[in-house]
């Protein structure tokens, strides 16, 4: 069963290069990216759409999967249609995740302080989960700015550690395992 995943090692190695690529275009065109990020979006629920409402007509009686498929379809035209109303839409969704994230560490901090030690760390994270959602809702071109650069790091360390899985894949498949 081992050496059968080891096969597959080559597509790790391009889903985490794909990654690294993917992450140094955000750190280097944040704004061109997150357009593209949102157009890539609305393609995908389109032919996620798609693919359900198919699933739908050839399983007939699943009225759920061509409701989904309807709104994947829409929702994909939407965001073709009104890309800047979707990255509007996906920009205050991270705003109030961040937020609400934010607040609720803070919450858990206060509440295992004499519990867990070292609690300070979880309420550190919130308060910059908290600072960082303030920045977003004063400066909202700067607030995605730096959610582009956060998005480019996270893509890149994504990458090289698909890269390395891969290189282990493949050290693994050539010792017979």
């Amino acid at each position: 069963m081992m050496l059968e995943a080891t096969r597959h090692g080559w597509a790790i190695a391009l889903r985490g290069a794909l990654a690294i690529v993917l992450g140094i275009l955000f750190l280097v065109w944040p704004g061109a990216s997150l357009g593209a990020l949102v157009l890539l979006f609305g393609a995908w629920a389109f032919l996620d759409g798609v693919t359900a409402l198919a699933a739908a007509i050839t399983h007939r009686g699943r009225g759920e999967l061509a409701l989904e498929g309807v709104v994947g379809i829409a929702v994909g035209l939407l965001t073709w249609l009104r890309p800047g109303g979707a990255a509007l839409a996906l920009y205050v969704l991270a705003v109030i995740w961040v937020l609400a994230t934010g607040t609720l560490k803070i919450v858990a901090a206060v509440r295992l302080r004499h519990v867990v030690h070292h609690e300070l760390w979880l309420g550190l994270s919130g308060a910059l989960s908290l600072l960082f959602g303030v920045l977003m809702l004063a400066s909202p071109g700067l607030g995605a700015m730096i959610l582009a650069t956060w998005l480019g790091i996270y893509a890149i360390f994504f990458g090289v550690a698909m890269v390395a899985f891969a290189f282990r894949l493949r050290t693994a498949r050539e010792l017979g395992v």
